[in-house]
């Protein structure tokens, strides 16, 4: 949450930083995409349902 956070304040703050936060958001819906396809991708420590 805090690197959110701070993708957003840069984005907010320096109008150069668009394209990096357009990356950032492309990466956390990939990431999405990738744990509603394969669960086994979020890490639980071992503690499964």
């Amino acid at each position: 949450m805090a690197g959110l956070t701070v993708v957003i304040f840069a984005e907010k703050m320096f109008p150069r930083w668009e394209r990096i936060a357009q990356g950032v958001g492309l990466a956390l819906i990939l990431s999405g995409v990738l744990v509603i396809v394969m669960p086994a991708a979020l890490l639980l420590n071992g503690t499964g349902m």
